[in-house]
């Protein structure tokens, strides 16, 4: 927080003779932002994929993956958002998001800070034999902070 205060004085006119008016001081506090990245974390995966290495699944056809995903930043961030980011790496059928699970709070209605969100994939004919590799992202919603490096420490495949 930054405090700043302020005092109005009337240097008097021509006719004033006990010198100068001053007004009592008025003060106002102004938030600093603090430019902060969030953290994703991977927390939760369904089975029956098969789990090779920490982020290598291979999920048969037929079948169904879904990660969970949490995300937090700093009080200062209201909105956090997960999404993939790599354009080319979901595709267009077996993938779907589920809505952004915030928490309630009387007094400020919803904050989505932290955040969780499912990823689901249900693995078809169409994906056999590929790798796909998926990166999962989260942005808070300082608009008034540079954009920071891309985080891709959760990169997934699915083989």
């Amino acid at each position: 927080m930054f405090g700043a205060c302020f005092t109005a004085v009337d240097d008097g006119g021509g006719k004033e003779v006990g010198g100068k008016l001053s007004s009592t001081p008025a003060c106002v506090d102004i938030a600093v932002l603090r430019c902060t990245k969030p953290t994703i974390k991977l927390i939760a995966q369904s089975n029956p994929a098969t789990n090779a290495s920490l982020f290598l699944w291979t999920v048969p056809v037929a079948t169904n993956l879904t990660l969970l995903f949490n995300a937090t930043d700093d009080t200062q961030s209201r909105q956090l958002v997960i999404y993939h980011t790599q354009p080319k790496s979901i595709p267009a059928v077996g993938a779907t998001w589920g809505g952004p699970m915030c928490k309630s709070d009387a007094r400020l209605s919803i904050a989505c800070n932290p955040v969780r969100r499912d990823f689901f994939f249900g693995a078809g004919l169409v994906h056999a034999g590929f790798v796909i590799e998926i990166c999962f992202e989260a942005v808070n919603d300082q608009v008034e902070c540079p954009r920071y490096r891309p985080n891709r420490a959760h990169q997934v495949l699915l083989v």
